[in-house]
């Protein structure tokens, strides 16, 4: 299957009858590149605390009428799960600006319940929202001594944009929330944001569900994935897939929509037994990324077969184009499979787990089913014609497993090229 249009077109619409021009339907679904899932408890505050969040959102949907904030109370434990409740209610207030102006902002806090998928902490409507327009999304909570929060990945200094990040004070001194740019704000964690708008969306936004290859948590300076000088930022860091969301951002100005469902250790199988929390949210997003293989397959781990795996990314599949057509039928979705990483030393014959990356790297290139198509980071560091070998160690740290930061530069690169073509994807034979 393709898509109607460019990658970045306006091309969310359905075809009339007899062949007629495409109509513009308008959805919810999610903008920006901060959209992420809980990675952990914020940690228990010993005395009351206000905390307030920030992150930026550019437009690339158009005619914008409403917005909506969205908060968790789970977080992601273990291997990619269990999905553990945060502990406690979460009183938020939110607010979102378009540069000094206050589009919406809360009149009191809403309890993110503890242990819920998602709660709705505002809408914001009678908008008039264009592409190109920056927003900025303030979070702010006040919890009592002994309560938790949740946390995203924790950012590196210098990795995040001028003004995104977070600040805490003793709740005493008066709230900075709609305050267009309050001081104090540093690189730390977010607060696990989903930020959706109503309107007309780019040809497609993305639901990546990944392991830590994805975002890499072994990079000494886990970021956003911005380039240097981008933006204010000072340091790059981040995996293939948000650096090649921001390259694709600065080459062509147009900040495509992300979620990252990634989490250490991620497995196929815990997302399928208990992921239901995380797949809560992807009806906002009108593609499916599915990327967590390497720990299914490895012996010591998931331990299991290419063909298990294949079933797996079938059913997560047809149950996420189910779900989208329950709140989007007049719109299409799709689904992207990506080969899999080389791993390990070479023993000169493949062990178990390289074999089955083998195996799965040709099931990928075969066709899984109820998908659209792939994208090939495989060859990107194998051995042509030997998809388990690793062709060029410095790419990957001394695990052999995760990619140095030049192995994230090379797949970001090969991301930014592909969310930039009109079909995303390499088609199956």
């Amino acid at each position: 299957m393709r898509t109607f249009g460019s990658g970045f077109g306006f091309d969310q619409s359905r075809r009339l009858p007899g062949g007629g021009a495409s109509t513009p339907v308008k959805s919810w679904q999610i903008i920006g590149q901060y959209n992420d899932i809980p990675q952990s408890q914020q940690g228990v505050n010993g005395a009351s605390l206000r905390a307030i969040t920030v992150s930026k959102a550019k437009l690339a949907a158009t005619d914008v009428t409403a917005l909506r904030v969205y908060g968790q109370g789970y977080y992601v434990g273990g291997n990619g799960g269990p999905e553990v409740n945060i502990g406690n209610d979460v009183p938020t207030r939110v607010a979102v600006l378009d540069g000094s102006t206050v589009l919406g902002i809360s009149p009191s806090p809403v309890a993110v319940v503890n242990g819920s998928a998602l709660t709705q902490l505002a809408e914001f409507s009678g908008l008039n929202l264009s592409a190109g327009t920056v927003l900025k999304l303030q979070k702010e909570r006040v919890l009592t001594s002994g309560q938790f929060s949740t946390q995203t990945t924790p950012y590196a200094a210098g990795t995040l944009p001028t003004g995104v990040g977070r600040k805490g004070d003793d709740g005493v001194a008066a709230s900075v929330l709609g305050t267009p740019s309050p001081s104090g704000i540093a690189a730390g964690t977010l607060e696990g944001d989903i930020l959706v708008g109503y309107g007309v969306h780019p040809a497609h936004t993305y639901i990546i569900a990944s392991h830590s290859i994805g975002y890499n948590n072994t990079d000494s300076a886990i970021g956003d994935g911005g380039l240097i000088g981008a933006d204010g930022r000072t340091a790059e860091g981040g995996g293939l897939f948000r650096r090649g969301f921001r390259a694709a951002a600065v080459a062509t100005g147009i900040e495509i929509p992300l979620r990252m469902v990634a989490k250490p250790a991620g497995q196929m199988a815990l997302l399928r037994s208990d992921g239901a929390r995380r797949r809560a949210s992807f009806i906002y997003g009108n593609t499916l990324v599915l990327y967590l293989d390497t720990n299914d397959l490895d012996s010591s781990a998931g331990n299991k077969t290419d063909a298990q795996l294949a079933a797996y990314y079938s059913a997560e599949a047809a149950q996420f184009r189910a779900d989208w057509a329950a709140v989007n039928p007049l719109l299409p979705c799709f689904v992207i499979v990506c080969t899999p990483l080389p791993r390990g030393a070479d023993g000169g014959t493949p062990n178990t787990t390289q074999q089955r990356i083998a195996d799965f790297d040709a099931r990928v290139r075969a066709g899984i089913s109820g998908t659209d198509g792939y994208w090939d980071l495989n060859s990107l560091y194998a051995v042509p014609g030997i998809p388990w070998k690793i062709a060029d160690t410095a790419l990957f740290n001394g695990d052999l497993i995760h990619l140095s930061p030049a192995g994230q530069t090379v797949g970001g690169a090969y991301v930014s090229n592909m969310i930039q073509q009109p079909t995303p994807w390499i088609d199956y034979p």
